[in-house]
């Protein structure tokens, strides 16, 4: 039993494959840049929601502290500056991803990381068991929902 030479037109691709092959590179394509124009949208909405919480934060804790004097002013000295941080950098992050209209598949994982970090450290400087910012982890947790984060 002799093996036989693979036969050279079986080797070539048909001219129908190769359109065939375009024609779903070319749909893979647009399906991707479907996916990231809906994650940068959902990126720039998670933007929004960072900065009008981190406003509503910020103004609960003046209270607590101005009016009801429930907070000492170290906590609120400490707090305020680690709170300016994080808005210059929401502020930072949502003009890079609405006004200048970037935006990296990685995005959004750096900006639930440094969120993660802020809010630890108002955790940290509060420094007592019985601090009630530790709830601010849920909308945190919740705020991944916004984004739509699907790559086929």
């Amino acid at each position: 039993m002799s093996v036989q030479p693979p036969d050279s037109a079986s080797r070539l691709i048909s001219p129908l494959s190769f359109f065939q092959t375009l024609q779903a590179q070319r749909r893979r394509r647009k399906q991707l840049k479907y996916f990231l124009s809906e994650n940068h949208n959902g990126e720039i909405k998670a933007c929004r929601v960072r900065l009008i919480s981190l406003f509503i934060f910020y103004l609960n804790h003046c209270v607590n502290y101005f009016l009801l004097g429930i907070v000492d002013s170290s906590f609120h000295l400490r707090a305020s500056v680690i709170v300016l941080f994080w808005f210059v950098f929401a502020a930072v992050h949502w003009f890079i991803t609405s006004v200048r209209q970037r935006y990296r598949p990685v995005t959004p994982y750096i900006s639930t990381t440094l969120d993660i970090v802020m809010l630890s450290a108002v955790l940290l400087v509060g420094g007592k068991d019985l601090s009630q910012t530790f709830v601010l982890y849920y909308p945190l947790i919740a705020l991944g929902g916004v984004r739509y984060n699907i790559i086929p």
